[in-house]
């Protein structure tokens, strides 16, 4: 899956920091909003000083030209609006189609079937990428080309993105990919390379984007009153003595050796920065909870095996709960002896 900002730190590459650059992080701003106007001075806020403003204004004036990465239109189009105060007009701008069709582009279906696409990938294997059905009995047979999910994806990202999105892809296993036995049929010659056929999940993953639309919503912060916070307490809401956040009663907790209740989000946190997983060799996933005895779990991916963890967690401190039992901290971090890759 291509998420928003490796498509548009592939239109408007880093040359000199690292990260991506100016004008990218300001093109993210437009391609969140769009089909919203937006002034200079909206970008400088929204940008909370990453970038001198003198640099936003000019990545600003940048996108509103015609750029060689979309045919010579421009990313953003732009036009002057009257201020408030009788001062300069104000400039302000929004995607333009050309930009959005190049973002947010998708693959066109076609009613027959094309066939697979075959890549090489390391060690002298291949890479067999069916083509993917998008359709319903109702409405026919539709299906995505495989090669054409290629192209539109080396052009959102690269070539060297989208090789490294189909390595990942390819190491995860089912259901997102699956050996292929093709020793079967063989019959004389040398030996065929190992193939790796991308399925279901990775299919799927393969085909996406990853999209966000930011929307504003106006609201008026009034101070709370006594009658507000006498509602709160007759519904079992009340700042939670450990971080202050409002919190139902039924998810505050007791940790053992503690002397304030706290909540469940908190224990949550926590627990996740201890938890171990494993990948085994047939794909599937297991983890555990460092410092909790027997809070283990098995999945087919790691999605599900960390649902599975939480739910038997959270299972785990309801059972507490009722019969009365101490609910034993987490360890610290640190003395996990976990690293950050096996953390999360």
């Amino acid at each position: 899956m291509a998420t928003l900002e490796q498509r548009l730190e592939h239109l408007f590459p880093s040359k000199k920091r690292k990260g991506p650059s100016s004008i990218a992080l300001v093109a993210l701003i437009f391609a969140e909003r769009r089909g919203k106007w937006l002034t200079q001075d909206d970008a400088i806020s929204l940008m909370n000083k990453k970038f001198a403003d003198s640099t936003i204004r000019k990545a600003f004036k940048e996108l509103s030209r015609p750029l060689d990465v979309l045919e010579g239109h421009s990313f953003i189009d732009i036009e002057l609006i009257r201020r408030y105060d009788k001062g300069r007009p104000a400039l302000r701008g929004k995607l333009s189609e050309a930009a959005a069709e190049r973002i947010f582009e998708l693959v066109t279906p076609v009613k027959e079937k094309p066939p697979s696409s075959f890549l090489l990938i390391n060690k002298g294997g291949k890479l067999e990428i069916p083509p993917l059905f998008v359709g319903s009995e109702n409405n026919g047979s539709k299906w995505l080309s495989p090669e054409d999910i290629l192209l539109l994806r080396e052009k959102k990202i690269g070539k060297k993105q989208a090789n490294r999105l189909l390595k990942g892809i390819a190491d995860k296993g089912k259901p997102y990919s699956e050996s292929v036995d093709i020793l079967k049929d063989h019959r004389f010659g040398p030996l065929p390379s190992h193939q790796i056929r991308i399925i279901d999940a990775g299919q799927r993953e393969l085909a996406s984007d990853e999209n966000r639309l930011c929307i504003g919503i106006k609201a008026l912060v009034m101070p709370a009153t006594d009658e507000h916070r006498k509602r709160l307490e007759a519904a079992g809401i009340a700042p939670c003595p450990s971080c202050g956040n409002p919190t139902h009663r039924s998810d505050l907790i007791r940790i053992q050796g503690t002397e304030t209740d706290s909540c469940l989000t908190e224990y949550f946190e926590l627990a996740k920065k201890c938890i171990h997983s494993i990948r085994h060799e047939d794909g599937s996933w297991s983890e555990m909870i460092v410092g909790i005895s027997g809070m283990t779990s098995e999945g087919e991916t790691k999605d599900e095996c960390r649902k599975k963890l939480m739910n038997d967690l959270m299972i785990w401190i309801r059972d507490k709960q009722l019969n009365g039992s101490a609910i034993p901290p987490i360890p610290q971090a640190q003395f996990c002896l976990l690293s950050d890759r096996d953390r999360l």
